[in-house]
């Protein structure tokens, strides 16, 4: 909202960017009960916090998997919020965005979420 104030005015796709945005949050949300059910309390807020900064310096976030090393690069690219940043990059941008460019990012976030629901399933319990 305060973007749209500002002078940003969105281009791309709308409806695609919600539907990468839930398949992102499903995937971090995986993530998240799969860690609470498996740990205690207190190592999860610190793994969370290491897993949160790693995330955001290395995934795409604050550096461009482009302006790293190849290797480290291409590996970057297969993390979730660096698939969670491609997507939205390319459904927000002025572009139509097509299948081909949200493919890659959509696999990796499907994955990521899918393992994270069944690893979840299998560790987390309401107490």
């Amino acid at each position: 909202l305060l973007g749209v104030l500002l002078g940003w005015r969105p281009g791309g796709s709308w409806p695609l960017s919600i539907l990468v945005a839930f398949l992102g949050s499903f995937t971090f949300a995986a993530w998240g009960l799969y860690l609470a059910g498996a740990l205690r309390a207190e190592a999860v807020l610190a793994l969370a916090n290491g897993v949160f900064l790693t995330l955001i310096l290395f995934g795409g976030i604050i550096i461009s998997p482009d302006q790293l090393p190849d290797v480290l690069g291409s590996i970057i690219e297969f993390t979730p919020s660096a698939a969670l940043v491609e997507a939205l990059t390319t459904t927000l941008s002025t572009q139509v965005p097509s299948t081909a460019d949200l493919l890659l990012p959509s696999i990796v976030l499907a994955v990521w979420g899918a393992i994270g629901a069944l690893l979840a399933r299998r560790y987390f319990r309401w107490e």
